[in-house]
């Protein structure tokens, strides 16, 4: 696929059995010929490992009302941001699920932000990417950053985009879900390991 991912199977008749080809060597080729990918046949007791560095990184923030918002609403902004960091593409998948917004937006935005802290709103920042390696801000409803919520003010989901950060510029950053008319209204700080949300 475009992630350049192999799934399938093929049969065929090499001309030995099962018991002469374990511990023999599988090759995988690139389409000129190379060869990319190499492992050992086990029996079928065998698993995989994985390799070190290959499983996606994770950060998480725990959501609360943006310092010196008061929302109208009874309902109490809370919920969990979590942004995964795909090494191989460069592409972070934000993933979002967050109550107490308006009813029924689409399309109001959500992103990282320069700042490392929710407890001043003067030092929350704008919008944080590097524009020498992805160039315009990509955090904006072009690329997808954005959210829609149901009639309760849920909202649930996730986009993918580039900031040209991956997960250790990351760490501690604020996160930042704005209302429809751009409000900032919920913040919450990026942190290694899991978190329990309220």
């Amino acid at each position: 696929n475009k992630k350049g991912r192999a799934v399938g199977s093929f049969k065929l008749n090499s001309g030995y059995a099962a018991k002469d080809i374990i511990e023999h060597a599988v090759v995988v080729h690139a389409s000129d010929g190379s060869r990319v990918g190499c492992g050992v046949l086990g029996d079928y007791r065998e698993s995989c490992s994985v390799p070190p560095g290959s499983k996606p990184k994770k950060l998480r923030a725990c959501m609360s009302p943006y310092p010196g918002y008061v929302s109208i609403d009874p309902i109490d902004i809370s919920g969990k941001i979590v942004v995964e960091f795909d090494e191989s593409t460069d592409e972070i998948i934000y993933s979002f699920n967050v109550k107490g917004l308006e009813s029924k937006v689409t399309g109001a935005g959500t992103h990282i932000h320069a700042g490392t802290t929710c407890d001043d709103a003067d030092l929350v920042g704008g919008h944080y990417w590097d524009a020498g390696v992805v160039g315009p801000d990509p955090w904006t409803a072009e690329y997808g950053a954005v959210y829609s919520t149901n009639k309760k003010g849920r909202a649930v989901g996730s986009f993918k985009l580039n900031s040209g950060y991956g997960y250790s510029d990351n760490v501690g950053h604020a996160v930042v879900v704005h209302a429809s008319d751009g409000t900032r209204v919920a913040c919450g700080v990026l942190e290694e390991g899991l978190v329990n949300c309220k």
